[in-house]
């Protein structure tokens, strides 16, 4: 009996082979991911930022190339020539996929830092200034640094001065620098110190009218010296963005940079550390400088056409991740099916690395965020390469076939091969030993005659007479033993239906 042989992968087989290249991309990612953060900065800062942005893309995807040509390699069947295919065309493919996403990445970060900068000039300057127990002694270097910037030529907004330790004291309201206004500058250096509830307090008298005059896009300057709680950090960030303000922050001593530059990031603005007290004006004048940069793949704080940066960012990763799905699947895969199953995977994660970098970067630490991108763009499925099966079916054994054949197990694959063998010799030997015969040639006529049976001069009978004349047969000889035809009526010379003669004896 003849049935279907199973040809198919175990399921643990090919989930072995998933697991391995999810891992093995994985990696790769993780290893980009450490690398690239090493050159992000030098990346959009010593060069042009477009230019760096697509190096930071090709850098990336020659990693993962790399990883997945290896992967794909070695699990090719070489010993099919089926499956065997031609590397050379497929480095030559994968160079140019790499050279496309190269020129697009450099063409979507163009496009997406054309237009004003995302954070306006200040209309105002709104000073925070810490004054817990640690600034003890740097009174008078704080009065001077604020006296200095808004006394300068350069400077023609309002501005307004608080202190603050658990929660923030307007020492000068709004309004424009006049000589002696320092003399409102009173620090007392006691308590301690609470950051985001401060800033929140500014911004509760922006809203109700206390600091009014300050214009549509003010700016804080935060000076600060110690560490402060984090809870709050996203809802307050997020309530500076919807109130168009920045915040830039100036470190002093063992403070906590890593909040302050959080805070900075998050607003649009930046952070600078003062080493020593004197150098407070310096580094409060630089602090009024804006971080207007944005790139595709760092924070952006835009109080104008944030909608529309929403939508590029969006729109030119998604396209960037279908341009890097077709060059792993097109460039490295081979089987069809496979092939459209992977691509439709990578475009998938691809689309969710972009909506994460958007939506995601500012709620934490754009480094991490960095990862969780660089991962979702690395993962790929990988299976192993399989010979197609050399026999497609097979036959329940015959009883007896293996000592008939001589041989052992069950015989069926070397009995069926024996007869096959068996047939192909006896066809030689016929094929070899014989000509092929034609049914009518000349010499091979059935009636062993060459000529027209019923031609002229030729009987087809034995006898020459008529075959239905008197006293002949057509058979040439008596049908009941006579040797000759009897000369009359085989019941009597007269018919014998005739009247008068009955055939079974008897006389009417």
């Amino acid at each position: 009996m003849m049935k279907r042989k199973t040809t198919t992968k175990s399921r643990s087989g090919h989930g072995r082979e998933l697991m391995l290249h999810l891992i093995l991309t994985a990696v790769a990612g993780l290893i980009f991911w450490i690398l690239g953060e090493a050159l992000f900065p030098a990346l959009t800062e010593k060069l042009y930022t477009p230019l760096g942005i697509a190096l930071y893309f090709l850098i990336f995807s020659v990693i993962i190339a790399i990883t997945l040509v290896i992967a794909s390699w070695s699990n090719a069947d070489f010993s099919n020539p089926a499956n065997g295919r031609n590397r050379k065309s497929d480095l030559q493919l994968l160079a140019i996929c790499l050279a496309v996403l190269l020129v697009f990445s450099f063409v979507f970060e163009l496009l997406y830092e054309l237009g004003d900068d995302t954070i306006p000039e200040p209309t105002s300057y709104i000073f925070l200034i810490d004054d817990s127990g640690s600034m003890d002694g740097t009174e008078a270097d704080r009065v001077t640094a604020i006296r200095d910037i808004m006394a300068s030529s350069d400077t023609t907004v309002p501005y307004a001065v608080y202190s603050f330790t658990a929660n923030a004291t307007l020492l000068q309201g709004m309004g424009y620098y006049a000589e002696g206004d320092e003399e409102n500058f009173i620090f007392s250096s006691y308590g301690g110190t609470s950051i985001l509830s401060s800033i929140a307090d500014v911004l509760n008298d922006l809203s109700s009218g206390v600091l009014s005059g300050a214009g549509a896009y003010p700016k804080i300057l935060l000076l600060s010296d110690g560490a402060s709680f984090h809870i709050g950090l996203k809802n307050v960030t997020k309530s500076c963005r919807r109130a168009s303000v920045s915040v830039s922050t100036v470190g002093m001593g063992n403070c906590d940079e890593s909040f302050l530059q959080q805070i900075a990031s998050l607003t649009g603005g930046v952070y600078v550390y003062c080493t020593d007290a004197s150098d407070l004006s310096a580094s409060l004048a630089a602090a009024i400088a804006t971080d207007t940069d944005r790139n595709l793949l760092s924070q952006r704080v835009t109080f104008t056409h944030d909608g529309l940066y929403t939508f590029l960012r969006i729109l030119f990763l998604c396209l960037l991740g279908v341009i890097w799905s077709f060059m792993k699947t097109r460039a490295l895969w081979e089987e069809a099916d496979f092939r459209h199953t992977a691509l439709l995977l990578s475009i998938g994660l691809c689309v969710c690395a972009a909506l994460l970098m958007e939506f995601c970067a500012d709620m934490g630490s754009i480094a991490l965020t960095r990862l969780v991108f660089c991962l979702l763009w690395a993962v790929t499925p990988g299976h192993k390469k399989q010979r197609p099966p050399k026999k497609a079916y097979e036959f329940d054994p015959i009883p007896g076939m293996e000592e008939q054949h001589g041989g052992t197990g069950n015989g069926t694959e070397s009995s069926l091969s024996r007869s096959k063998e068996t047939e192909a010799q006896q066809g030689r030997s016929i094929s070899s030993t014989s000509a092929p015969v034609k049914p009518f040639e000349a010499d091979t006529d059935p009636f062993q005659q060459n000529k027209d049976p019923f031609a002229s001069g030729s009987d087809p009978f034995p006898s020459n007479s008529d075959p239905f004349s008197t006293g002949g047969s057509p058979l040439g000889s008596d049908p009941f033993g006579s040797k000759s035809a009897p000369s009359s009526d085989s019941f009597g010379s007269a018919d014998p239906f005739s009247a008068g003669n009955d055939p079974f004896g008897h006389n009417k």
